[in-house]
């Protein structure tokens, strides 16, 4: 019967491994998101770059704004050394009577007037929100960039939420990367994260590299081309149609009222610091004309010959090496400056999951190994079962030897005045001596074997009960070991627990224990049969062997005789072979006993004596002098026999 893991045992330690796999991918996830905030960042500076200065009107479009807030400046400045003059004027009027040159200076006015009420229109227009206090093509630039930027971010995230998707889909990679985890140890953590992050990140420029470019590409391109798109940037456009006016108005000032403002200067006869006057205001309008058209004409050619954008943009293989260089290498030295401390409290999470499942396995594997030293103190139990029957069979038997020669014995000193009487005195007092002598042998050995029992008992006994290894190591590290342990749902896993022990007990760790505790049974019941071969035949069947030698020379003299008494003795020490024959052949001994005419069997048979027969051919065995013992098949003393030869 198979051994099965308590449900709610197996169901909780499911739900730890579940959690430890769980919280290791939200680590890595993490891990992911760091690593493309890495290369974000260094992107992002790239595109800014791109969005602030290569673009064709990087150069100019920050300097429109600053140049008409200088140039109201100087509107300002001109209509107001205008009106502080124009009261000067006007003090001099009071004073001067001649209407002719009031004349002439009022038609100076009046031209001078309309000027600064073209310039001082121009300013109100600008001015017509108040001052802004900052630049707003500039801000209207920052909002497209922005919003470039967020749109970068935005596409950015789902190349990278597509790798994430596809990363916790993926098996092999993250498996290695958890049984690195669950195997580690303090002292190589930081190795195994250093070179799991820069595998991470590897793949992540492997697979990404492409796409990353492409966006980069393309949002670098769609964002210059909308700064350099009036159409796209009404701020601009805006004020750098209000710059354009602003050459018109000046060269139409220029054109029309300095060239009348001039004539009347030249016609009339005017006080040379009123002269002075008007020719320094011609001055800073022209000087204002000259700068504006100058500014308008730069920014003109700017706009037409800059630089393509797409010639700003990295190559792929400089894109390649910047990321490398700057996001790749810089991410891991920082890494590297991370403690094992720090390091171990960014994995915290996982390493208290990872424990709680240990936990459970645990408890599983040491209900396992209860399983397993039941059925080891089951079969040792039985083994120790057949050990005592083996010992009392062969206790039983030294007990009906010695039993078979101390009735004989009784008997004889029965009998022994009587036998001693007859001529054969010496042969009964020989047998009697040697009988007396093989009990008292066969009793010292029993002695000595009773030793060796006790001895083969202790120390088989903690050979057959130890258990030879733990079973919860191998078995977790070929769970953590298995493919499909880190895929597949609850239902499943709790399945393939099952298998994992079922199969264990078939062909694993376990099955791998009980094969070598049955070889250690074998191993140990072999040293039995040893012992007792070894017993058998250097002791108890070597004196069989020697009472028959008795039989043979001593008995087979008596066995013709008529007397009755003589007669008793032969046929009490018929009965006494037999009982011992009884005896050994109880306990599994067999005789080898070869009858006359048999061929020769070197294995089983020992030639004494080779004689000439003409009844017998060459080979065959005339008579068998001494009975053969096998054990178990095994051959432990041959039979004595003489042979023709």
């Amino acid at each position: 019967m198979f051994w099965l893991a308590n449900p709610k045992q197996a169901e909780d330690t499911i739900k730890a491994w579940e959690n430890t796999l769980g919280t290791f991918d939200e680590i890595m996830i993490e891990e992911i998101k760091s690593c493309f905030f890495s290369i974000r960042v260094k992107i992002i500076i790239k595109i800014l770059q791109h969005f602030h200065k290569d673009h064709r009107l990087a150069m100019h479009d920050q300097e429109i704004f600053p140049f008409l807030e200088q140039l109201m400046c100087q509107y300002k400045r001109i209509i107001n050394d205008y009106t502080v003059r124009e009261g000067t004027i006007g003090e001099r009027e009071c004073i001067e009577e001649s209407d002719t040159k009031r004349d002439e200076e009022q038609e100076v006015t009046d031209i001078i007037e309309g000027m600064m009420s073209l310039l001082l229109s121009e300013y109100q227009q600008f001015y017509e929100n108040g001052k802004l206090g900052i630049n707003p093509i500039q801000l209207e630039k920052e909002k497209y960039i922005s919003y470039g930027k967020q749109d970068f971010i935005s596409k950015l995230q789902k190349i990278e939420q597509d790798f994430i998707q596809q990363w916790v889909q993926e098996k092999n990679q993250k498996r290695v990367f958890k049984q690195q985890w669950m195997q580690k140890n303090r002292e190589n953590q930081k190795e195994i994260y250093m070179e799991q992050i820069q595998q991470l990140y590897d793949s992540i420029w492997n697979q990404c590299s492409q796409s990353i470019y492409t966006l980069y590409q393309s949002s670098t391109i769609e964002g210059m081309e909308q700064m350099d798109d009036f159409n796209k940037r009404p701020m601009l456009h805006f004020y750098y149609e209000f710059a354009q006016n602003q050459k018109s108005t000046l060269e139409s000032i220029c054109s029309i009222q300095l060239q009348a403002l001039k004539r009347k200067m030249r016609e009339g006869n005017h006080e040379i610091s009123f002269s002075k006057t008007i020719e320094q205001l011609i001055h800073s309008i022209q000087a204002l004309y000259i700068q504006t058209q100058e500014k308008i004409y730069f920014w003109e050619q700017g706009f037409k010959k800059g630089i393509d954008p797409k010639e700003k943009i990295m190559g792929l293989s400089s894109f390649h090496e910047y990321i490398q260089k700057e996001g790749i290498e810089k991410y891991l030295q920082d890494k590297e400056g991370m403690t094992i401390e720090r390091i171990e409290e960014y994995w915290t999470k996982f390493q208290e999951a990872f424990q709680c499942f240990q936990i459970h396995w645990e408890i599983i594997a040491k209900s396992y190994e209860e399983f397993f030293s039941q059925w080891v103190q089951k079969e040792s139990h039985h083994w120790k079962e057949e050990i005592v029957t083996e010992e009392e069979r062969y206790e039983q038997m030294l007990k009906n030897i010695l039993e078979a020669f101390q009735q004989f014995q009784e008997y004889y000193k029965e009998q022994e005045p009587i036998l001693l009487e007859t001529e054969y005195k010496d042969i009964f007092m020989g047998i009697d001596e040697t009988l007396s002598i093989k009990i008292q042998s066969i009793e010292e050995q029993h002695e000595e074997w009773k030793a060796q029992i006790q001895k083969y008992g202790e120390k088989n006994n903690e050979e057959m009960t130890k258990k030879q290894m733990d079973l919860t190591l191998p078995l977790y590290q070929q769970w953590i070991q298995e493919e499909a342990v880190y895929q597949g749902d609850t239902p499943f896993r709790l399945s393939f627990l099952e298998y994992v022990f079922k199969k264990d007990q078939e062909e694993g760790y376990m099955k791998k224990e009980q094969d070598q505790w049955m070889e250690r049974k074998k191993n140990v019941q072999q040293q039995w049969v040893k012992m007792v071969t070894r017993h058998l035949k250097n002791n108890l069947l070597f004196e069989m062997s020697t009472f028959e030698e008795i039989l043979h020379y001593s008995i087979s003299r008596l066995r013709g005789e008529t007397e009755k008494s003589i007669q008793q003795y032969v046929d009490k020490m018929d009965e006494l072979t037999q009982n011992l024959h009884n005896a050994l052949e109880a306990y599994g001994i067999t005789f080898i006993t070869p009858k006359p005419h048999e061929k020769f069997n070197g294995k089983e048979q020992e030639v004494l004596l080779a004689e000439e027969n003409e009844a017998f051919q060459k080979g065959e065995v005339i008579q068998c002098i001494n009975t053969g013992y096998k054990y178990q098949d095994q051959v432990l003393l041959r039979a004595n026999v003489i042979a023709a030869r």
